[in-house]
C-alpha cells in the first residue's frame, strides 16, 4: 500500500511545475493512503467473526509452545545462530 503511495508521489511530484502542486500531491497521496486504508477496513468486516471449529481442525493448540517443546540440541543450534549472526 505505501508503495502504490509513493509511486503515486513521485509521479505526481516529477509533473509538479510549482510548490502549489507540489502540495497538492501530498494531499493526494495521503488521501489516496486514507482510501486504501478504509478499503482495507471494509475487506476486514467481512472475515467471519470466529471460527467454531477451529480446535477441531488444529489450528489452535491446547496450551503455547515453550522452550521444553524443542529439542535440546535445536535449542543450541539457535543460540549459536543467534549469537553467530550479530
Amino acid at each position: 500500500m505505501t508503495t502504490l503511495c509513493a509511486t503515486f508521489l513521485g509521479w505526481r511530484l516529477s509533473a509538479a511545475p510549482s510548490p502549489a502542486v507540489t502540495s497538492d500531491a501530498f494531499a493526494e497521496a495521503f488521501g489516496l493512503l486514507c482510501f486504501l486504508h478504509v478499503l482495507l477496513f471494509l475487506a476486514t468486516l467481512r472475515l467471519p467473526w470466529l471460527v467454531p471449529d477451529a480446535a477441531e481442525n488444529g489450528f489452535v493448540r491446547e496450551r503455547p509452545i515453550t522452550a521444553r517443546d524443542i529439542p535440546r540440541a535445536c535449542q543450541r543450534q539457535i543460540v549459536r545462530k543467534l549469537i553467530c549472526e550479530e
